[in-house]
């Protein structure tokens, strides 16, 4: 992946829905296949009422829809790595 140190882990992934080339569905199902069950968060700059409902069902822990606040996006984590409810 771009930008990963060879051989390090993560504990949580937060990608872009919306990037030039492509989609966010498939970007989700890369990174889930390569990544397994480390919780990905989604985040998208258009308000279409069905991205958080698509990206749930591919398997994103939670989506954040920009612009967010620092707040926003330390809540969405905290709850993505199961230690925050909604």
């Amino acid at each position: 992946m771009p930008g990963r140190r060879a051989g390090a882990e993560s504990n949580l992934e937060i990608i872009d829905f919306e990037m030039p080339g492509l989609h966010g569905l498939e970007l989700l199902h890369s990174f889930k296949a390569r990544l397994g069950r480390v919780p990905l968060v989604d985040m998208a700059g258009s308000s279409n009422a069905e991205l958080p409902r698509l990206a749930h069902e591919h398997g994103a822990a939670a989506m954040l829809e920009k612009p967010f606040s620092r707040q926003q996006l330390l809540q969405t984590v905290e709850t993505a790595l199961g230690g925050g409810r909604r």
